[in-house]
């Protein structure tokens, strides 16, 4: 019996806001606008599993949001204004595990790991224990300050069918952050030490951890991180007004990102070719600020140019048929927002412990402990690197120096016409082709598909020296999608509006990015990337939204009547579509080949059945294993999920109390069908859940709603 555990957990917010806006005229030229933001909030959550101390989802969060901005607006002519706005935010994220500082990891008998917290335990198939070991949960987080300054600058002018307008913007953003993600250790538990080398299915994931022989294990502690970046831009755009039935909007933006920096020079970087002095083999660990090497994250790039334009056409044979299109480049920012206190190799505390040989060997053996950690000195020159046949303990992370902008290039083209009084009727075409864009961290330590045999390869990775050496945020990804739609709207009348809009797509990429909507996953192979080009995880061929909204008028013109019929609202919200793609895994990797990423089995037939179940939503048996020392054939986004059908219902009524006093009384209703929108299935071949759905979203959801306005 599987999936058989269902819990909730317990958490407690407490969440405090004040808004303040002025609005002051110095003159009929000049316009000032102030706004102050704030907002303190603090969660406690204990989880489910009855020992918050080791559940994942337990913790405790303290934060603060400030936020300050103004604006300034002087009017020179009546066709010549500037506006400069000024932004500062202010915020902090204190995030701690529960059961700090008690000793736990020492309680179960783990030695030569700090008393911060519960260990990590990822145990293959199962659910885990302890801090998850990301920098987004880990067993302390803390961020204060982060830093947002941003100043627009912009002048605009009319000059006959001229609408000019042009501008600069500034931004920087700072970001001082100390992390304990693993101090007190996190050991991880697949299948392979217990089962059959070579037999397909056999081993446990529950048994491996019951050996207490983990496949791998790490420590991790970081020092204090500030660090800093920031961004300039300049555009200028020009509406041109042609004609009364044409008008063209032409536009450059200019942008250039200043890359990463740390105050202290506290980053790493890494050369490829240099040879490292402890192993005579390629590859050194470097830092910021010392021998010469240069103080940023990467390369600034000052080329980055971006034209646009579109137009709009209103036809003459149709009193209100209009064509609208457009193109242009858009530059991306040149590493994800989540990046935090990265590239810190040396000023922190790193241990990562690797099975050279899953199958017969292992990482760490818990009755041992971890091995007594000791960190070296940045002055090293071969800081972290291991003799060859010494075990590594050492895994390097690190900005690829010379890296493009991630571009994208958008067009657009639509027709719209008002088929009746207030129905608009649209029909179009978006497209967006991205090049560079920056995907998960990737390893470029694996060893070559050919070179894979038997036995311990460390010495046949590009780098043995080191556990492992990936690029932060690389510039790898690439996606197309294009889609048609049909919109029909009603604009507001006689108390009804009407929105309804469906979107025919596809969606293409082959790295997935902080956030989809199913799970298509990244890398497998990283000399082979051609495998990993397929559906993106948010790739929804259909989807249909619907919007309503009635206000009824009162039926009566009797007082009691017209009271107790009018003032009511009816909102309804219909969302239906496709599901969500997902990639099938492997639990188990025999290709011995340190691969970039998690191993997709081979594929050996269509994985649709004809009346897919909860208890087998697709074709199990159309997967096996990849043969050792191979990598599978099972692409990314190979199924998809179960459709989507929602709709949430709004009523509401308002009652005038006094002149200046209002009320308004809402029932909302989420799913108000209760449709079953479930989850993916479990798609990790080898898991007890593999083809089965466990879980779905929210069942029918009723909130009442009173609120007082004046």
């Amino acid at each position: 019996i599987t999936n058989n555990f269902g819990a909730n957990s317990h958490s407690t917010l407490r969440r405090d806001i004040l808004v303040g806006k002025l609005d002051h005229n110095l003159s009929e030229h000049d316009l000032l606008t102030a706004r102050y933001y704030i907002n303190d909030y603090a969660q406690v959550d204990n989880g489910a599993y009855g020992i918050p101390a080791s559940d994942p989802n337990a913790s405790t969060t303290d934060g603060r949001v400030q936020s300050f901005m103004g604006s300034y607006v002087h009017i020179f002519s009546p066709t010549v204004s500037n506006t400069l706005s000024v932004s500062y935010d202010q915020r902090k994220f204190l995030q701690q595990r529960l059961g700090t500082g008690a000793g736990l990891a020492q309680q179960i008998g783990l030695a030569n790991v700090s008393a911060a917290a519960f260990p990590t335990f990822i145990v293959n198939g199962y659910a885990s224990l302890g801090a998850p070991g990301t920098t987004n949960a880990a067993v302390a987080r803390m961020q204060t300050p982060i830093t947002d300054t941003q100043v627009l600058e912009s002048i605009g002018k009319f000059a006959g069918k001229h609408a000019i307008k042009a501008g600069l913007e500034y931004r920087r953003g700072t970001n001082r952050e100390t992390d304990d993600i693993t101090s007190s250790g996190a050991l991880m538990f697949t299948r392979q030490i217990t089962d059959q080398p070579g037999v397909a299915g056999t081993g446990d994931g529950f048994a491996s951890f019951l050996t207490g022989l983990a496949n791998a294990a790490s420590l991790q502690k970081l020092d204090t991180i500030p660090s800093h970046a920031a961004y300039w831009a300049a555009y200028a755009q020009d509406d041109y007004r042609v004609t009364l039935r044409l008008t063209l909007n032409f536009g450059l933006r200019w942008e250039a990102e200043l890359p990463r920096s740390v105050d202290g020079n506290r980053m790493n970087s890494f050369d490829r070719a240099a040879i490292n002095p402890v192993s005579a083999t390629p590859g050194v660990v470097t830092f910021a600020g010392v021998n010469g090497a240069q103080r940023t994250a990467f390369d600034a790039n000052y080329r980055n140019f971006a034209p646009r334009f579109g137009f709009a056409w209103r036809a003459p044979f149709a009193a209100n048929l209009v064509v609208r299109g457009g193109g242009g480049l858009f530059y991306g920012p040149m590493v994800s927002n989540s990046v935090g206190p990265a590239a810190s190799l040396g000023f922190g505390d790193a241990l990562n412990l690797v099975a050279a040989t899953p199958d017969t060997n292992w990482a760490l053996a818990m009755r041992n402990g971890f091995p007594v950690y000791t960190r070296p000195a940045i002055s090293s020159a071969g800081f972290g690197a291991a003799p060859l046949g010494v075990k590594t303990t050492t895994a390097v992370t690190f900005f690829d120096r010379a890296r493009p902008a991630p571009v994208s290039y958008q067009f657009n083209l639509g027709v719209q016409d008002e088929i009746a009084p207030n129905v608009v009727l649209e029909v179009g075409y978006i497209g967006n082709v991205a090049r560079h864009l920056t995907a998960s961290d990737l390893s470029i330590n694996q060893v070559a598909p050919p070179l894979l045999q038997a036995g311990n390869l460390q010495a046949l990775r590009p780098f043995p020296q080191f556990s492992n050496v990936s690029i932060i945020n690389p510039p790898v990804g690439n996606s197309s999608y294009h889609a048609g739609f049909v919109k029909v709207e009603r604009r507001f009348s006689h108390g009804l509006s009407l929105l309804a809009h469906y979107t025919f797509s596809k969606f293409l990429d082959d790295a997935a990015s902080a956030s989809e909507f199913g799970d298509p996953g990244s890398y497998m192979d990283a000399y082979n990337r051609r495998l990993d080009k397929g559906l993106s995880g948010s790739d929804i061929p259909h989807r249909a939204v619907i919007t309503l909204l009635y206000a009824a008028p009162a039926l009566s013109r009797s007082r009691v009547l017209k009271a107790a019929t009018g003032g009511w609202q009816l909102g309804l919200l219909t969302v239906l579509q496709s599901g969500a793609p997902f990639t099938v895994y492997d639990s188990v990797n025999q290709s011995n080949a340190f691969s970039a990423g998690t191993m997709r089995p081979d594929r050996l037939a269509e994985i649709a059945v004809a009346d897919p179940t909860l208890a087998r939503w697709f074709n199990t048996s159309a997967f096996r294993s990849a043969a050792p020392f191979t990598f599978g054939n099972s692409p990314r986004s190979v199924g998809r999920g179960p459709a989507w059908k929602n709709v949430d219902l709004t009523l509401a009524r308002n009652f005038k109390l006094t002149e200046r006093l209002r009320t308004e009384l809402r029932g909302e209703f989420f799913n108000i069908i209760n449709h079953p929108n479930f989850d993916l299935p479990g798609h990790t071949l080898g898991n007890a859940d593999f083809g089965v759905i466990s879980s779905a979203e929210a069942a029918r959801t009723v909130q009442l709603g009173l609120r007082l306005l004046f």
